[in-house]
């Protein structure tokens, strides 16, 4: 019997659960925790336009003392044979109060802010906000930071990383001649 293919688009988003405890003495001695996490994979068959949604929320958790967390989220766009990795694609940070519980936090954008295009000129020259990405392939990655932490501290986020292409007129409504491997 023929095992069932799953839909592309099920690998377009993902909402994940990160919890993380502090155990041990050695992690408190390395005095920089850095957690790592697949989030959505696209494979799309031809190029096209992609919106985008990324999301990181504090959950709970309880922590001994004032705490930064980052959360950076890593992209790498393909078209072709060539691919492009962005480190910082979207990055948030989240300040606590120390003692006691985590105070839950949710931050998201649809925007990604690009470096500048000329640095070295007087007044900096920004690029406007991305909002629209092109790409046949596309893969992001999570990453979150904690650079001090105490026995006993707990932390518990969720991270969210949606695509959609930008308009998805499918060919297949057309016929069966321009597929390019997107058959669903």
């Amino acid at each position: 019997m023929a095992k069932a293919k799953n839909s592309p688009w099920l690998m377009w988003g993902q909402s994940q659960g990160v919890q993380f405890a502090v155990t041990d003495v050695a992690t408190v001695a390395a005095g920089n925790v850095s957690l790592g996490q697949q989030g959505a994979s696209i494979d799309y068959g031809r190029p096209d336009s992609w919106r985008f949604f990324i999301g990181a929320s504090i959950l709970g958790g309880n922590i001994t003392g004032p705490r930064t967390m980052r959360v950076s989220f890593e992209l790498t766009l393909g078209v072709g044979r060539g691919q492009l990795t962005i480190p910082d694609f979207v990055v948030f940070q989240f300040r606590q109060v120390p003692g006691g519980a985590l105070i839950p936090a949710r931050k998201w954008t649809s925007l990604s802010s690009p470096p500048p295009v000329f640095d070295d000129l007087a007044p900096l020259i920004l690029a406007p906000p991305v909002e629209v990405l092109t790409a046949q392939s596309i893969f992001i990655t999570s990453k979150i930071q904690i650079p001090i932490v105490n026995l006993g501290d707990v932390f518990n986020f969720q991270l969210d990383t949606f695509f959609a292409p930008n308009t998805h007129v499918r060919p297949d409504w057309y016929g069966k001649d321009a597929l390019g491997g997107a058959e669903r």
